[in-house]
């Protein structure tokens, strides 16, 4: 329970997030409970993720990695993770690396519900590498399985991210029309950030097809 508090805080209070997950850890260290112990290293590799720390991000991940045994979707989770630390750090062939290998556990566990968040994630990176149509490729799918399990944010991030393609592609008119899509969504599900975000992309789109 106390990892849980932690977790909560994470996109409020990092200080409280690290308080809590402190606490939690030292209740593992005492009463040597060794399967919390992979949560709590989770817990502060996000801390250090969030704070920009992200190598000391990875040296969690890892340590939760290597007490996580062979249980596949933690290690699936963790890859993830990884991915995400090494993609800020921006070496990309790495960042590609993990989550390709939390695509080929999900796959093998057959669980397709997380495919979505992956291929975002994929596509980010070919996006990165200046690799556009690879990364159209990667939004689509994420986009298609975003749609079938009903994971909207995810889905508002395919969408603002195949809009972005078609601003590089020039295509002002399908751009607008996906940024819209995005924001639409992210109405919904009430995320400020988001829709901020989206609101920046639709401006530069607008300027562009002169509706000043």
């Amino acid at each position: 329970y106390l990892n849980k508090v932690g977790k909560e805080y994470w996109y409020i209070n990092l200080d409280t997030a690290t308080f809590y997950t402190s606490d939690a850890f030292a209740l593992v260290e005492k009463k040597k409970i060794k399967g919390i112990y992979p949560y709590c290293y989770n817990n502060f590799g996000v801390i250090e993720y969030l704070k920009g720390n992200y190598h000391a991000a990875i040296g969690k991940h890892f340590l939760r990695l290597k007490l996580s045994g062979n249980n596949k979707i933690i290690s699936g989770l963790l890859m993830n993770n990884i991915g995400m630390v090494y993609a800020e750090l921006r070496d990309y062939p790495k960042a590609r690396e993990y989550y390709t290998k939390t695509l080929n556990l999900r796959k093998e566990l057959k669980d397709s519900s997380r495919f979505a968040t992956i291929y975002n994630n994929i596509g980010l990176v070919f996006n990165s590498l200046k690799q556009f149509e690879t990364a159209r490729s990667y939004f689509d799918s994420s986009f298609y399985y975003a749609h079938r399990y009903g994971d909207l944010i995810t889905e508002a991030d395919a969408l603002g991210n195949i809009a972005n393609y078609n601003f590089r592609k020039k295509d002002f008119v399908n751009a607008e029309l996906y940024c819209r899509k995005a924001i639409a969504i992210k109405k919904m599900q009430e995320d400020a950030y988001g829709i901020s975000t989206s609101y920046s992309d639709l401006g530069a789109i607008l300027m562009n097809l002169k509706k000043i």
